[in-house]
């Protein structure tokens, strides 16, 4: 799906100069737009594109009782090509005992966050899953770990 900044009518200006600045304007935030990987929200409506997934990572450590760890690999630190301009991404943190998400599910909310200390869930099989944003409308897939079983 491509994106297209909606452009004032230049014609609405009748200055040849104002009609020029507008257009500078427009490609500067353009360019602007394609460096950040951020999109404006204006009254066009436009969202910015999903980023790249992020890694999840579930750990316990079985001396300590109830707890979980959660790491999230933001894609830049990945390796390759992905999110250069280092866009500042937000993940969606959800956890359920559930591997389809249907029931008991626990979220912890749109965070920058990307390491959890989480023990709130008492102890048995759980799965969690991550989703990023850039804008916090538009996500990617979720990213969902194994069953994960808390001591």
């Amino acid at each position: 799906m491509s994106y297209r900044t909606p452009e004032p009518p230049i014609e609405a200006f009748q200055d040849v100069a104002q009609q020029i600045l507008v257009r500078r304007l427009m490609e500067r935030l353009k360019n602007l737009e394609l460096v950040t990987q951020s999109h404006s929200q204006g009254p066009s409506g436009r969202l910015a594109p999903a980023p790249p997934l992020a890694k999840l990572g579930v750990t316990v450590n079985t001396n300590i009782k109830g707890h979980v760890y959660v790491r999230i690999l933001n894609p830049e630190f990945q390796g390759g090509r992905q999110n250069q301009a280092g866009s500042p991404i937000r993940h969606w943190l959800r956890a359920s005992p559930s591997p389809q998400f249907k029931t008991g599910v626990v979220d912890f909310g749109i965070s920058h966050q990307t390491y959890y200390d989480v023990s709130e869930l008492g102890s048995g099989p759980c799965h969690f899953e991550v989703k990023s944003t850039f804008d916090g409308q538009t996500f990617n897939r979720p990213r969902r770990s194994g069953k994960v079983v808390i001591p």
